[in-house]
C-alpha cells in the first residue's frame, strides 16, 4: 500500500473480506475442497464414539527427533522445531490422563505435521492429518469384562470414515511395531495404523499397549448418507471357507466377492480365520458369511447357488482361492 500510494486507492462505502477461504484454489485450502465440512463430520462422529478432540502445539524441541524442520526466529529452544508427527503430542496427553487415573483413553486431533521436501515451497511440506490414539481398557459394561484396547478396535473405528477400507500389512515404520497396516480406499493409500513402538511409549512413561492411526484428510472421500427401505422378504445365508495364500487379506477377498456377486448379495463378512499344517505351508482358511435377499420376491435355492458359484469362480481366478468345505445354507427370517 505504501508503494502504490494510499491516495491512489479509490474510495468506497462498503468493503468485503472473504474469511472462509472459499475463493482459494483446492490445493491451498486446508483439507482440500471439502476440508471444513469433512473435519466437522469427522469430529462429530468420533466424539460420539468417545474420543476427545485435542489441540496440541506444533512446536517442539529439536532434541525430540532427527531431521526436524527448525525455525530461525524461535521463542526458545523448546519451541524451535516443527513436529514431524502428531503421535508424540498425543502420547503426552495420554500419559497425563493415565497418571490421573483414567482407565480408557481415546484421543483425536486434526492438525499439521511437517517434513523437509525440496520441491515444496521453502523446502518444507505441511500436511494436515487426522491422528487417533487409543490405550487402556474398553469401557466397563455389565455384559462383559473390560479388556485392553488394541489395533483391531482402532481400525474398526476408522470404518466411520469410509465403509470399504482395506488394511494391508505395513513393512516398516519407525513409529510402529511390526503390528501395523497401511490403509487404502479403492487402492489409494489414505494413511497408516499400528501399535506404537514401546520405546516411544516408554519415553512418555506409558507401560500400556498404545495404538495409533494417521490419516491424510485430503484422501478421505466425503460420504453422502444413503437410505434404503427395510427388506420385506426373507434372506438366505451361505458360508464359504476359502483357502488362500497368507498374504491375501480378508478385505481383498470381500472386495472380490462384492464385485463378482449379483444384486441379491446384501452383506458379506469374515467369521473365521484358520491356520493348520494340514491346509498347507503359507496358506490360511478364511470363512466368509454372505447374506442374499431380493426386494421383489422370495429367493429360491437355484438363484443363491448360482450366485455362490460365480463368487467361487471369481475368487479362484483373481486370488487363486479354493473352497475348503461345502457351503452351508441357513435361512434367516426377517
Amino acid at each position: 500500500m505504501r508503494l502504490y500510494g494510499i491516495d491512489n486507492i479509490p474510495s468506497s462505502t462498503m468493503a468485503h473480506v472473504a474469511l472462509d477461504g472459499a475463493r482459494l484454489p483446492d490445493n491451498l485450502r486446508a483439507g482440500g475442497a471439502n476440508g471444513r465440512r469433512l473435519r466437522d463430520q469427522i469430529r462429530t462422529m468420533l466424539v460420539a464414539r468417545g474420543y476427545y478432540d485435542c489441540v496440541t502445539n506444533v512446536l517442539k524441541s529439536p532434541d525430540e527427533g532427527d531431521g526436524l524442520v527448525t525455525l530461525k526466529n524461535a521463542l526458545g529452544r523448546d519451541f524451535s522445531a516443527l513436529r514431524a508427527s502428531v503421535i508424540p503430542s498425543l502420547l503426552k496427553v495420554a500419559s497425563r490422563n493415565l497418571r490421573h487415573g483414567q482407565q480408557t483413553v481415546r484421543l483425536m486431533e486434526i492438525g499439521s505435521q511437517f517434513k523437509r521436501d525440496k520441491p515444496s515451497e521453502f523446502g518444507v511440506a505441511q500436511q494436515e492429518v487426522l491422528t487417533l490414539l487409543v490405550t487402556g481398557q474398553t469401557d466397563p459394561h455389565w455384559s462383559d469384562k473390560p479388556r485392553t484396547l488394541d489395533l483391531f478396535d482402532l481400525v474398526g473405528e476408522l470404518h466411520l470414515l469410509a465403509l470399504h477400507i482395506e488394511s494391508v500389512p505395513l513393512v516398516d515404520d519407525e513409529l510402529f511395531t511390526h503390528n501395523a497396516v497401511e490403509l487404502r480406499i479403492d487402492g489409494v493409500v489414505i494413511g497408516v495404523a499400528g501399535e506404537v513402538a514401546p520405546s516411544l511409549c516408554s519415553a512418555h512413561s506409558i507401560d500400556k499397549t498404545v495404538s495409533a492411526a494417521v490419516i491424510d484428510l485430503r484422501a478421505v472421500p466425503v460420504q453422502q448418507p444413503k437410505y434404503a427401505a427395510v427388506g420385506q422378504y426373507p434372506s438366505m445365508r451361505r458360508d464359504l471357507a476359502l483357502i488362500v495364500k497368507e498374504e491375501v487379506s480378508a478385505g481383498r477377498i470381500i472386495d472380490v466377492v462384492r464385485t463378482a456377486s449379483p444384486l441379491i448379495l446384501r452383506d458379506v463378512g469374515v467369521f473365521d480365520v484358520y491356520r493348520d499344517k494340514n491346509i498347507g505351508q503359507g496358506l490360511k482358511s478364511i470363512g466368509i458369511g454372505m447374506i442374499f435377499r431380493s426386494d421383489e420376491r422370495t429367493l429360491v435355492d437355484a438363484e443363491v447357488d448360482s450366485a455362490v458359484d460365480s463368487i467361487v469362480k471369481a475368487t479362484a481366478q483373481t486370488l487363486g482361492a479354493r473352497v475348503r468345505g461345502a457351503s452351508v445354507e441357513q435361512t434367516v427370517e426377517l
